[in-house]
């Protein structure tokens, strides 16, 4: 975001890759919406550490999220660089973790596998049914979510059954939840859905463990 000083007014990239003008009221929007994301989900996933007791390395997945659901807010696409970063953020504390601590000894890449499946596979199906509706940056995002998620808080296994990626469908089903919420106070049928993903997973991962066990 570049800020323009001879008019006091601050620029900012469309989704085109063209700029428009913003007002200083419009900047302090922009930056109160960001603000305002990134508190409430930093303030989520404390909770599922403190009260579910949660990975780290979840949680650093989800809150490495936020500046690409911020950006998908303004310019209504979720940048590549930035949900690689988080993927990478969320492996690198996923290993330390791992090794230095206890909270993942249960997880396995099978956990990590159903949690992506079961949260980026139904983006994936909207996405090749009609792009429009669902970006390929959402889908991406969704698999960083879905491990992380996957991760955090192991599949259960019934008596003779598949595993069941609960917290990853909670986090789906919260997204979507969210996702609509918004669009109907906002009278609008196309929304940024990278925000809803970002705390619907956040949500999920502090309240799943609670009310339906590891």
């Amino acid at each position: 975001m570049a800020v323009a000083a001879e008019t006091g007014r601050t620029t900012r990239e469309t989704a085109n890759g063209g700029r428009v003008a913003l007002t200083n009221r419009g900047a302090q929007r922009v930056a109160v919406v960001d603000v305002l994301l990134g508190s409430i989900t930093v303030s989520i996933c404390l909770l599922a550490v403190t009260i579910a007791d949660a990975p780290i390395a979840s949680t650093v997945g989800i809150v490495a999220l936020v500046p690409a659901a911020a950006f998908d807010i303004h310019h209504q696409r979720l940048p590549d660089r930035m949900v690689a970063a988080a993927a990478a953020s969320l492996v690198l504390a996923g290993v330390a973790e791992r090794i230095i601590g206890t909270r993942l000894s249960s997880a396995s890449i099978t956990d990590v596998a159903v949690g992506v499946l079961a949260l980026a596979g139904p983006l994936l199906a909207v996405n090749l049914i009609s792009p429009a509706a669902m970006g390929f940056g959402d889908v991406k995002a969704g698999v960083v979510l879905g491990a992380a998620l996957g991760l955090g808080t192991p599949a259960t296994t019934p008596p003779s059954s598949l595993p069941i990626p609960t917290t990853a469908l909670v986090g789906l089903m919260a997204a979507c939840a969210l996702g609509a919420a918004v669009g109907l106070l906002r009278r609008r049928r196309h929304l940024p859905f990278g925000p809803a993903l970002v705390l619907g997973a956040a949500i999920a991962l502090c309240i799943t463990p609670e009310v339906f066990g590891r």
